[in-house]
């Protein structure tokens, strides 16, 4: 039986608290002083390249960045039995190095026991930490753990291979809003937007077969 224990409330606390909440923008400003060190994962090229990439998500210090482990062990100490516990380890990047690392700082999010290993399938476990990622808008992220890409064309899980996007300039912008919209509803017969009315009805929602096939 797969557990998971939500991250949601847990990220909370950190910012109900005075001292967690001015601990959690460190990265913000405690970075390594020392040339060619790496105190920090804020030192490092990863950490450079994905504010560039993710400029508003980067803007915000606030927001969460977090770093992900799993690894499977066997709980009986028994090699010549089959049977897996993966766990799941978040820790929370906006911390000090002397706090993000320490034991107390990570947050165990799944354990997924079984007679074989999980990696393989590893993406459909993660579903329910993914959808908590969805819940706070962490979108990179869930990019990376679902392994949807969160980028191009077909960017949005949910309208999937029905996205509606057109390139503008040297951007991907999603369009079509309206098709959401209820039957009838005035903004959809109105060609203020693009010049069109709009009477599709909302993207098909993919089953589980579909999906995973």
């Amino acid at each position: 039986m797969l557990r998971y224990f939500s991250i949601i409330p847990r990220l909370q606390r950190l910012y109900k608290s005075s001292h967690t909440a001015k601990e959690m923008i460190w990265h913000a400003t405690g970075k390594c002083t020392e040339p060619g060190k790496m105190q920090h994962p804020v030192d490092g090229r990863a950490w450079k390249n994905f504010d560039t990439k993710y400029s508003d998500f980067a803007k915000e210090p606030r927001n969460v960045r977090l770093g992900l482990a799993a690894d499977g062990f066997n709980p009986f100490g028994n090699l010549s039995q089959t049977y897996n516990m993966w766990q799941v380890i978040l820790t929370t990047y906006n911390l000090p190095p002397w706090l993000c690392m320490k034991e107390s700082s990570f947050m165990l999010t799944l354990l997924i026991p079984g007679p074989k290993s999980s990696s393989k399938d590893i993406d459909v476990y993660l579903r329910p930490l993914i959808e908590d990622l969805k819940t706070i808008n962490d979108f990179p992220a869930r990019s990376s753990l679902s392994g949807w890409s969160g980028q191009g064309y077909k960017a949005c899980p949910t309208c999937n291979k029905d996205t509606p996007s057109v390139r503008v300039l040297s951007k991907t912008a999603y369009v079509g809003h309206r098709r959401f919209l209820k039957k009838p509803h005035k903004w959809r017969s109105s060609r203020e937007f693009n010049g069109q009315t709009d009477n599709r009805y909302p993207p098909k929602e993919f089953g589980r077969d579909e999906i995973l096939g």
